[in-house]
Parts: C-alpha cells; structure tokens; sequence
C-alpha cells in the first residue's frame, strides 16, 4: 500500500514537473511588451527617413494603384524591378529613377503577364508566381525569361512568392474559410519539389467554406514572420511550420474582419490589420500596423454598407509604425493618420539602408528612403 502511494506520488511529481517544463518553455518564446516603447519619451523619432528617389512619376508612365504593384526588389547595384500587372508588364528602373527596359504584356505566353501573385529576388534572379500562381517564372536582371515551371500538380490556390529560406523559395496561398495561410516551401535545386506545407492560422476566425481572410507574411532570416488580423501578436515558424517565437504588444485597437451573409450571399471586408515584420537591420525590425477609429462592430458596419451604402460613414483609419529590436523588444511607434504610413507601405529592404515603399498619395508610384536609427544616449 505505501510503495503504491509513493509511486503515484512520483507519477504525479513528474506530470506536473513535465507540464510546468513546458509552460515554462511556452512563455520564454513569448515576447511579451507595453503599450509603449521603451524610448516612447524621446522628443524627437529615434528612426527617420530621408526620401532619395521616386519612381513612376513620369508624365509618359504613371503606374496604376499600387495594389496593381508587384515589388519592388532592388538588386545590389540599385536597380529596382516591378511588375505591374494591369498592363502585364516588368519594369526596371536605375537607381536615378530612369527607365532602364520593360517588357512583358498581358496574356499565358513566355514572358507574359496574366494576375502575377507576388515578386521576390535571391540576388541572382527574379522569381514571380505568375498566371494566377499556376506557374514560378524566372527572369534575369536584364529581363529575359531563363525559366517558366508549372505548380498545377501542387494543387494551390493562388499562391503567391514571398521569399527564400535557403535554397527553398516559399509560397503562401488562399486558405478558404479560415483568417490565415497555406505555407509551401520548394526546393530550388529540385525542379521546386514540395519539401513542407503547412497552415498558419493565427486568429480563431472560421467564415465557412468559399470566403477566406489572407495575413501578411514575410522571411526573416531563417524563420517565416506572420501578422494578424484581430489582435497584436506577431508569430514566428521555422520551415516545418512550428512555432518557434510570439511577440505581442499590450494594444487593443485592431478589429477584425467584418462577416455578412444575406440569404446564400455572403461578403467580407477587412478594417486593416497587423503586418508580418521586416528587417531593417541585423539589430531592428519595423511593424506596419492600421485600424479603424469609428467601426467598432464590422459585422454591423458591413451590413450597414451592403444594405444602405450611400448613408454609411466613411471608415477612418490610424497607424503605426512600431520599431524593435532584434530580441522583439518594441522601442518606439510613430503613430499617424489614414491606413498606411507617412513613407508609404514598406515593401524591400535592401543592405545599403534603403526602404522601398509603394504609395497612391499623392498619385501611385514607388519610393526610395534613407533611413537611419538613432538610439538614446
């Protein structure tokens, strides 16, 4: 009887020693912060931007809204490269802001354009998900076609270039249903053979079949960043899809999407969101970050909308631009106006201590910041 006692005693010792392992294993990944950054107070940004170049700006080629925009990448020399798919056509620009070559025109064929999903680069070559994403297109700097694979068998919905992790160039694609991605990785030096897939669904939103709620996501350096749409908290994966790091933030603004079914119509429409992080540096990351200031329930907005538009208030967003360190410490947000930042929606970072930005204020075209990062003494 008392040997059976203290077998249960040590068999209980030990659940409770492995569950409390794991908590405490869950919560060092959890990078827990403020509301405010801890150099909030300083009078002046600690993080500035100088604007050195636009692009598109051109009497003779004004570029359409910039959801139109794929890119842009820069390559080492600072050539930028963007694909507009309105017009099926790729652009290269020099880092003057002059145009180097285009080409391309809408349509299936070789070197054509038809809803290109995403353009990325691995320093060597340009890579766009073209056709919808049913097939990877590969084009040289000087824009010819070195390669064009077919992803029909890989069975996606529009899948769309991210980036790369190592030799493995990384797709996300329409998860249907839920607020979330379809991770795919393929190996390049295999004829882009799938290597893993997996489903990273952060926020516990399930819309039901045929509607589906795309986050943002990006490569930072070996791991797969992902933002949200309903709460902050940005989550790190490895390339087998698990979990690797959270960092959240004390900020109860965002909304979520707003779900509206009438009879079998149903419609859904986003009140901004969270975006994945992108590397400035070795030592500091930047998070885009837009909400609503007069929607406080969007199933309710967005019946509003679909029944009576012309009386529904003009939704009226702020924004933030929040600045950590490497270890997800947040530093500093500059807050403003509208949907998207002052310098525009962030979309490359090269190594020379450029941002790339795409912007429709005060017409579409594409920006080149200096920025520069200066820590209180």
């Amino acid at each position: 009887m008392y040997r059976s006692f203290i077998k249960i005693v040590i068999l209980f010792s030990t659940i409770v020693l492995v569950a409390c392992s794991g908590t405490n294993k869950e919560a060092k990944n959890i990078v827990q912060n403020p509301a405010e950054g801890i150099w909030q107070n300083q009078e002046s940004s600690p993080l500035q931007f100088s604007l050195e170049q636009t692009y598109g700006n051109d009497e003779d080629m004004m570029f359409p809204q910039v959801y139109h925009l794929k890119g842009p990448v820069a390559d080492q020399d600072g050539n930028i490269y963007v694909i507009d798919d309105q017009n099926g056509t790729l652009y290269s620009f020099d880092p003057d802001g002059n145009l180097r070559w285009k080409i391309g025109k809408k349509g299936k064929g070789p070197g054509d354009f038809q809803r290109p999903l995403g353009l990325v680069t691995d320093g060597k070559y340009l890579y766009t998900s073209n056709v919808s994403g049913t097939r990877i297109d590969q084009f040289d700097f000087k824009g010819n076609l070195i390669n064009s694979t077919s992803l029909e068998k890989l069975d996606l919905t529009f899948p769309s270039v991210r980036g790369f992790l190592s030799h493995n160039l990384v797709l996300a694609s329409t998860l249907w249903g839920k607020a979330g991605e379809k991770i795919t990785l393929l190996d390049m030096t295999d004829s882009l053979k799938r290597v893993s897939q997996f489903n990273i669904t952060p926020n516990d939103i399930d819309f039901g079949n045929g509607l589906s709620q795309g986050i943002d996501i990006h490569i930072i350096d070996t791991l797969i960043a992902a933002g949200s749409v309903q709460n902050y908290a940005i989550r790190f994966y490895d390339r087998q899809g698990n979990k690797v790091k959270t960092v959240k933030r004390d900020f109860d603004k965002l909304v979520r999407p707003g779900f509206f079914q009438s009879g079998g119509s149903r419609s859904i429409r986003s009140f901004g969101n969270l975006g994945a992080p992108v590397r400035l540096s070795s030592d500091y990351f930047v998070v885009s970050l837009s909400w609503p200031t007069n929607v406080k329930n969007p199933d309710q907005y967005l019946k509003r909308s679909m029944n009576d538009n012309d009386n529904v208030p003009e939704v009226k967003f702020k924004n933030s631009l929040d600045l950590y360190n490497d270890s997800g410490k947040l530093l500093y947000s500059i807050v403003g106006k509208g949907s998207s930042a002052r310098i525009g929606h962030i979309s490359f970072v090269d190594g020379n201590g450029n941002i790339y930005t795409k912007s429709d204020t005060p017409f579409p075209q594409i920006r080149r910041y200096q920025y520069s990062i200066k820590a209180p003494e």
